[in-house]
């Protein structure tokens, strides 16, 4: 026991023995800090590394925390990397986040990539703050309106969740792909119409938001194999959300039922809206695009591209009736 305590004793000591030295390690951060351009002037000159990282940061990153402008423009001027990441990603995403025109035309003057973020961009996050004035100057300064984030979402989807209509025709304006899907397949009118934003998703739309032409499957049918086609109906879970956990209104009858018309299912307002039956084809261009031909659906489901997968999969669901719609 006491070969414990005097370890920890010596440990203590040394703390408290190195501690004044470790505080004065990194002087060019306490001056960044407090705006001390006479005293960084100083460290420069005399060798400091002008990108020396501490716990918390470059000297760039601690003037732009404490807001000195006129220290950051030094620092960079000096040779201050622009594209320091930190906890909060780039010090321009951070600056479009939080709103900081001047800070990002700074970071921007001297280098910054307008397009370079950690886990989201500059511009996505002056979106998320609603700041028209950094996603301009972020536009002129060739930021992509159409770079995505690693899960697949765009500024226009950032804009169309938040219902940012003077947001959205900037992007669009600037050529943002408004048929651009996220990592789970769905587009941005999808999102203006899930949150109720209906000018917004009529702006979309009006812009080109479509599916886009999908090929007829019909002429695969009659070969198709409804076995395969239940196996593979398994294997998407259509069979687990609409037969076994009931999320999904019932499958049976489908082919060439009214879109919409199980009385006791709470279908979400854009499938109440829905139109027609359930047809070979109608079946066809639902389940390859299901969020981009119905926007706004419940229905958490990417669809399926193939086009023999999905004649397989009709034709299996043709099958679940007493009576069975005939084939094309």
């Amino acid at each position: 026991m006491t070969r414990i305590i005097n370890w920890i004793n010596k440990l203590i000591i040394g703390v408290l023995l190195a501690a004044p030295a470790l505080s004065n390690a990194d002087p060019i951060h306490e001056a960044a800090e407090s705006g001390d351009v006479d005293q960084i002037l100083k460290l420069l000159d005399g060798g400091a590394d002008v990108n020396a990282p501490d716990l918390d940061g470059t000297p760039l990153q601690w003037a732009l925390f404490s807001n000195q402008i006129e220290v950051a423009r030094l620092l960079l001027k000096r040779g201050a990397n622009p594209n320091v990441k930190g906890w909060d990603g780039t010090l321009l995403e951070s600056a479009a986040l939080n709103g900081k025109t001047e800070i990002a035309k700074v970071l921007l003057k001297h280098g910054a990539n307008p397009n370079s973020g950690d886990r989201s961009t500059p511009l996505i996050r002056a979106v998320q703050k609603g700041s028209l004035e950094i996603i301009a100057l972020l536009l002129t300064q060739d930021a992509d309106p159409s770079l995505a984030t690693p899960d697949g979402t765009t500024p226009l989807h950032e804009a169309a969740h938040g219902g940012k209509l003077e947001i959205a025709k900037r992007l669009v304006d600037s050529g943002a792909d408004v048929n651009a899907l996220n990592g789970i397949g769905r587009p941005a009118i999808h999102f203006a119409v899930e949150k109720n934003h209906s000018i917004l998703a009529a702006y979309l739309k009006k812009h080109g938001a479509t599916p886009g032409k999908i090929a007829s499957i019909t002429d695969l049918l009659a070969s198709a194999d409804a076995a395969q086609g239940k196996t593979l109906a398994e294997k998407q879970l259509c069979v687990d959300c609409h037969i076994v956990d009931k999320y999904g209104p019932p499958l049976w009858n489908v082919v060439g039922r009214k879109k919409g018309s199980v009385n006791d299912y709470s279908y979400s307002p854009p499938f109440e809206a829905l139109k027609g039956k359930w047809s070979f084809e109608a079946l066809n261009v639902f389940l390859a695009r299901p969020t981009e031909v119905v926007p706004g659906t419940k229905m958490n489901f990417r669809g399926i591209s193939d086009p023999q997968m999905k004649a397989e999969v009709i034709v299996y669901l043709r099958s679940l009736s007493d009576d069975p719609v005939p084939l094309p």
